[in-house]
């Protein structure tokens, strides 16, 4: 596939945490920053897995429903719109190549692995053999990690976010201590 065979491009997926529960919104998400690759371009890959998980994790409601729904319509938006997440910009402080948006479906046919981590990684090894070049699977998921490593992917496991605010009874937020002033 002649999109992913450039010398500078970098194939990254995404394990489905990153979408629900990184701090910043895909949008936001400054990837070549993120995982020290300058002004390489990247190919975020999605693979339908991941559109599936989004979309059941859509559902569930709360915080991490909105994410889901979030997520999933805007790299729809995006891959309909010609793929592009983010155009270079090599005068950024710091520079940062484009990066565009794929998702790749399922061969016709194709049985799934019981385990949808164990498919996500058999589909960047899939992209990986098909494309020739390496994938970066980058994971919030210890276990996701080791299965990655095993299957010889590159990995970026991501420190686990903050947890959310708690909420009081009655939907607010808990207060946060604020400094004292003398007066």
């Amino acid at each position: 596939m002649r999109c992913f065979g450039a010398e500078y491009v970098h194939l990254v997926v995404l394990d489905t945490n990153v979408y629900l529960h990184h701090e910043r919104k895909l949008e936001d998400l400054n990837l070549a920053d993120e995982l020290g690759l300058g002004i390489a371009t990247i190919r975020l890959v999605v693979p339908m897995v991941i559109v599936n998980e989004l979309v059941k994790a859509k559902l569930t409601g709360g915080d991490k429903s909105y994410r889901a729904g979030y997520s999933v319509a805007y790299i729809d938006r995006v891959v309909q719109a010609g793929g592009q997440l983010c155009a270079a910009d090599y005068d950024a402080n710091p520079p940062h190549g484009e990066v565009r948006v794929n998702v790749l479906l399922d061969p016709m046919g194709h049985v799934r692995l019981p385990i949808n981590d164990d498919e996500i990684v058999d589909r960047a090894v899939a992209l990986a053999a098909f494309s020739g070049r390496p994938v970066r699977l980058v994971t919030f998921d210890t276990g996701m990690a080791m299965r990655a490593r095993a299957a010889n992917l590159k990995v970026y496991k991501l420190d686990q976010p903050p947890p959310p605010p708690k909420r009081q009874p009655g939907g607010g937020q808990a207060p946060t201590a604020r400094a004292k002033t003398r007066g």
